[in-house]
C-alpha cells in the first residue's frame, strides 16, 4: 500500500500475530513494521549479492514517513555503487561498542596499569571515583573534550583543593595517555591543560598539636587510626607503609619493623628500629588485630586501613586548619634535626634514596644510628606528652 502519514499512525498488527511488515509502494525497500506491543518501526528491506538484508531506520514515533523515505532512497543509490547499508551499519554499532566509556576504560586502566605499577594504585582509583566519574565517567573516551576536563579540574579547585586538583589533572593524564598507548583513542584531551603551580609545604606540628594527636580520645578515633598514626609520628615512615603493614614484617625478637622493598617508595628494603612505645603500639595491635595477615585491618570488608582514612582522621581532629599526614613524617625529619642528629642519619630514618657516589658506595646499614635517632625521638615526644623529661626510660600510655 502507499503509506501516509496517518495510515502510519493507525494501522494496527494483525490479531495473533507478533510482528507484521507493511510494504510502503510508493518507495523501493520501505517498510512499516508493526509490533504486538504496539511499537512500530521503519525498516529498509534490500538485497545484495544474493544476500537479503534488513535495516531498521527507526522507530515510528521519532522518525517521520518522509525522513524514512529519504533514507531509503539514500540506501537504495548506495547498493547501486556496490555498498551495503547493512554492514556500514553493523560497522558503525561495532565501533561505538569498542569505544568504552569512561568509567569502563577506568577499570582497565587500574587493572592494567595502575596495579602494575604503582604500589599508590588505590589513590588513584579514589580519585578517579571521587572527582573524575560523576562529571565525566558516562561519556565515551573520543567524546571527552579538553573543555571537559578543564571543567572537572576547576570544581576540584574552586572547593579550595589546589593540590588536590593537581593529583586529579595528573591520573586523569595518565588515564588518557594509556588509552592513547592501547590504541583506544587517537589523541588525549588532556593535552594543554595545565596544572597550578604549588607552593611546597613547610607545615610542621607545634608541640601542643603533637600532643593532641597522641592523646586523641579513642572516642574520637578508632584505636588502630589513632594506634597507626602514633606510629607515623614515632618513626617518620609513609602513611601507606604503615597502613600496609603485615605481620610477618614485625620482629618483636629484635624490636624492628622489615620493610620490604616491594612496598617502598624507593623500591629499597627498609629497617625501623622500634623505640620501647613503638614497640608497645606494635605489640597490641598484633593482639587486637582480628586480621591473620594485617596490622592495621579495615574496619570494613578485606583489607588494611588506607592512608586517606588517617588523613581524615587527622582532619576531624584538628579542623580546618589541620595538618597533613605528610606533615607528621616532615615533624620528624625537622625534630630529628634539632635533636642535633645529621642530615645522613635523618635521610637513613626517613628512608631517602642517596643517588651520589658516596650514597651508591656506602653499604653501611645505618640501622644503630637509626635506633638512635628514633629513641632519642621517642624521649622528646613523651617530654612533650607527659611534661617530665626522660633520659632513658620511656612512659607513654593512653
Amino acid at each position: 500500500m502507499k503509506l501516509t502519514a496517518a495510515a502510519v499512525a493507525r494501522l494496527k498488527i494483525a490479531p495473533g500475530e507478533r510482528q507484521q511488515d507493511v510494504k510502503d509502494d510508493t518507495t523501493r525497500g520501505l517498510y512499516l513494521r508493526l509490533f504486538a506491543s504496539g511499537k512500530r518501526s521503519f525498516i529498509y528491506r534490500y538485497k545484495l549479492g544474493g544476500r537479503v538484508g534488513v535495516l531498521t531506520l527507526g522507530a515510528a514515533e521519532t522518525l517521520s514517513l518522509v525522513q524514512a523515505r529519504h533514507l531509503a532512497a539514500g540506501h537504495t543509490a548506495a547498493l547501486v555503487q556496490g555498498y551495503d547499508p547493512g554492514a556500514a551499519a553493523q560497522q558503525a554499532k561495532a565501533q561505538v561498542r569498542r569505544m568504552p566509556t569512561v568509567a569502563d576504560f577506568a577499570d582497565e586502566f587500574i587493572e592494567r596499569y595502575a596495579k602494575p605499577n604503582k604500589r599508590t594504585w588505590s589513590e588513584d582509583q579514589r580519585q578517579l571515583a571521587r572527582d573524575v566519574l560523576p562529571a565525566i565517567g558516562r561519556l565515551k573516551l573520543d567524546a571527552v573534550h579538553r573543555r571537559d576536563i578543564v571543567a572537572l579540574v576547576d570544581a576540584v579547585r574552586d572547593r579550595g583543593a589546589p593540590v588536590q586538583a593537581n593529583r586529579v589533572l595528573a591520573v586523569v593524564r595518565r588515564l588518557f595517555g594509556f588509552a592513547v598507548e592501547r590504541c583506544v583513542i587517537n589523541q588525549s584531551p588532556v593535552t594543554y591543560v595545565r596544572q597550578t603551580r604549588e607552593t611546597p609545604r613547610e607545615r610542621v606540628l607545634t608541640d601542643a598539636e603533637i600532643v593532641t594527636l597522641w592523646q586523641a580520645a579513642p572516642g574520637r578515633m578508632n584505636p588502630f587510626t589513632l594506634r597507626a598514626l602514633r606510629l607515623l609520628l614515632l618513626t617518620g615512615a609513609r602513611s601507606g607503609e604503615v597502613v600496609g603493614i603485615a605481620r610477618s614484617e614485625i620482629d618483636l625478637e629484635a624490636r624492628r619493623w622489615l620493610l620490604p622493598a616491594d612496598r617502598s617508595k624507593n623500591r629499597l628494603a627498609h629497617v625501623v628500629p622500634l623505640a620501647d612505645p613503638a614497640l608497645d603500639i606494635v605489640t597490641a595491635a598484633m593482639a587486637e588485630s582480628w586480621s591473620d595477615h594485617w596490622l592495621f585491618p579495615a574496619a570494613r570488608g578485606a583489607g588494611h586501613m588506607t592512608g586517606f582514612g588517617l588523613q581524615q582522621a587527622v582532619a576531624r581532629l584538628f579542623g580546618p586548619q589541620h595538618p597533613t599526614v605528610h606533615d607528621i613524617r616532615r615533624t620528624v625529619g625537622t625534630r630529628l634535626s634539632a635533636l642535633g642528629f645529621n642530615r645522613l642519619t635523618i635521610d637513613k630514618v626517613l628512608n631517602h634514596k642517596d643517588s651520589t657516589v658516596g650514597g651508591i658506595y656506602d653499604r653501611h646499614s645505618y640501622d644503630r644510628e637509626k635506633r638512635q635517632a628514633l629513641d632519642a625521638w621517642a624521649r622528646e615526644v613523651n617530654r612533650l606528652v607527659t611534661g617530665h623529661k626522660a633520659d632513658n626510660v620511656i612512659h607513654l600510655t593512653g
